[in-house]
């Protein structure tokens, strides 16, 4: 995970020339936030069992293959 953080930040640093960290915090709050609502939402398919701060995949999950994942993107 730390890896696609730095290419995003990288990337970034490319592209704009610049990066303010304050921004990228705030910014990468808000994209937590949307991963847990989809990991619940997972959970309300069945396709996941959250419980506190662990994440387990269901049979179910273990069925979905890789043109769910980017079907949903």
């Amino acid at each position: 995970m730390v890896l696609a953080v730095l290419v995003i930040i990288l990337a970034s640093i490319r592209v704009r020339g610049h990066l303010d960290l304050k921004k990228f915090e705030k910014d990468l709050e808000k994209e937590r936030q949307v991963i847990y609502k989809v990991l619940e939402d997972y959970e309300k398919d069945g396709y996941l069992k959250i419980d506190g701060k662990k994440i387990t995949a269901t049979k179910k999950f273990g069925q979905l293959g890789l043109d769910h994942f980017i079907s949903e993107i």
